[in-house]
């Protein structure tokens, strides 16, 4: 029931989603300018995903992507990365930790430069050194009147000494921590408590186009475009003019909001980024209203459904049963089965009698479909009788059936007198008496006695119910291997008739034998 309600709420939000976002094909051109190798990095935030999450591109190399359609996530560059002996791939800055070159689904570990986007029918973009620095990084939309942004100066040149991550042999900087992810004191949660420090303005003197911390509110660091293609330049030169076109930021109106219950800086979640919000004004007047109309709707019907499977669900729990049971009467030729209610309602509440014996009164009744019934109530019960004994029954009948003889022939010699005690002494003495009959199903014949040892069980616990024993005769189910080949009443020596005579109740274990 859950992931059916699960799967409505998932349908819900998709469906709306496409309506106001539209299906636009966006493309993005990655660079790398760097005098070194970079292994860009991809993240979805949600489906659909990229066909790759990490590559690798070798100095001046490029590499065109389609980004699906109302994609969300961000793009990071790795560096300084080596695969060992072993094959495990890993990086110093922007490793995801995947082992490999595809970080199928794990975002980069900082410090690391980021690229976020939200497409849609208008797309949001900014970059973020919140988590730290690694490498220079440049977004150019295409669409014009849009803006550029980035981090263009390199901050590993400046870094704080508390801050620097190195390599370990040269002791070259190469990547620049946050102040939270190298010093511990400066993580905070919420608005409240996160404020500019000297760190993070160290940060945005030098990327002032970038987020320099989480709850950044500087109006140039969102940037908004209609559906367009983007330019992304790991280590794009001081030269390259960033301004070109008219900027188009985010205002303070709607500002730079985060979840509350995140960490200012550290190793970077699914949700890491300052969320984008997009500016309420900018959005075509309709779209709220498709979004409110659909989601009703939707809202709707998966509330209906929700209502008549709840229902459902609650009357199949009222009249479950036994499952044995439910199995027992799909087997053909099993004696009609009544409720104590069904037979209240025929007899009148055991209203007319017809006969009185030993143990209990019959009483006349009709059946529904105006059938004549006589109903036995009993009054005294001296054991447990159940199901089990038809099943011993049949264990009785089957061997029987097997053996083309009955179970006590008093024709045959002493040795062969009983077949239970056949069964019991030894199975392969059996198969040596039918050897004289039968020449072949050899296996089969194993099989069915098995069955049979298998129903005929001291233990009534441990026979089978019919319908299991229909489900081994078909060939969907084993005999049990744990049988246990000694049965009482095999041992019980003949006697005659008369001293069957007496009196006294029979034991409670007569009444889990054959009647």
């Amino acid at each position: 029931m859950s992931r059916i309600i699960l799967l409505m709420h998932l349908s819900s939000f998709l469906v709306a989603h496409l309506f106001i976002s539209g299906v636009v094909s966006t493309t993005f051109t990655i660079t790398n300018s760097c005098n070194y190798t970079v292994w860009p990095g991809v993240y979805s935030l949600a489906t659909p995903a990229f066909s790759t999450t990490g590559f690798s591109l070798e100095k001046n190399e490029s590499r065109i992507i389609k980004a699906p359609a109302s994609w969300t996530g961000r793009f990071w560059g790795r560096t300084y990365c080596t695969e060992d002996s072993s094959g495990n791939f890993s990086c110093i800055t922007g490793d995801c930790g995947s082992g490999k070159l595809e970080c199928s689904g794990s975002g980069g570990a900082p410090p690391a430069t980021l690229a976020r986007f939200m497409l849609g029918s208008l797309d949001y973009y900014a970059v973020s050194v919140v988590y730290g620095f690694n490498l220079p990084l440049l977004v150019v939309p295409s669409g014009q009147k849009c803006s550029s942004t980035g981090c263009i100066g390199d901050v590993n040149e400046s870094c704080p000494t508390e801050l620097e991550v190195t390599t370990g042999t040269e002791g070259k900087s190469v990547g620049c921590k946050s102040a939270c992810a190298a010093l511990g004191s400066y993580c905070c949660h919420g608005p409240d408590k996160c404020k500019p420090s000297l760190y993070s303005n160290f940060f945005k003197n030098l990327c002032p186009q970038s987020y320099s911390y989480s709850y950044d509110g500087d109006t140039n660091t969102t940037y908004s475009c209609p559906s367009t293609d983007y330019q992304i330049t790991f280590c794009p030169g001081k030269s390259i003019n960033t301004t070109s076109y008219t900027p188009n930021p985010i205002r303070n109106t709607t500002g730079v909001t985060a979840n509350n219950s995140r960490p200012s800086s550290g190793e970077i979640p699914p949700s890491s980024m300052p969320e984008i919000r997009p500016n309420a004004t900018s959005r075509r007047k309709w779209e709220p209203i498709i979004a409110g109309v659909v989601g009703g709707v939707l809202a709707i019907i998966s509330f209906v459904v929700i209502v008549v499977l709840r229902v459902r669900w609650s009357k199949s729990e009222d009249t479950e049963e036994d499952v044995e049971d439910d199995h027992i009467q799909l087997v053909p030729g099993m004696p009609v089965r009544f409720s104590y209610r069904d037979l209240c309602i025929a007899t009148d509440d055991f209203k007319e009698t017809l006969g009185r014996g030993g143990f209990g009164s019959v009483f006349k009744g009709v059946l529904p479909d105006r059938t004549g019934i006589a109903v036995k109530q009993w009054h005294k019960v001296l054991g447990h009788v159940t199901v089990k004994v038809d099943v011993y029954s049949f264990g009785i009948v089957l061997l029987e059936v097997v053996c083309a003889r009955r179970n006590v022939d008093h024709s045959q010699p002493e040795s062969a007198f009983h077949l239970l005690r056949m069964l019991q002494e030894k199975e392969e003495y059996i198969l040596g008496y039918l050897d004289e009959y039968i020449q072949s199903d050899r296996e089969e014949i194993i099989r069915m006695l098995e069955v049979a040892a298998w129903c005929l069980q001291d233990d009534p616990e441990r026979r089978p119910l019919m319908s299991t024993v229909v489900k081994v005769l078909e060939g969907l189910m084993e005999v049990d291997s744990n049988l246990v080949y000694k049965f009482s009443h095999a041992l019980t020596p003949p006697s005659s008739v008369d001293a069957h005579i007496s009196s006294a109740p029979p034991p409670a274990s007569v009444l889990s034998n054959p009647r």
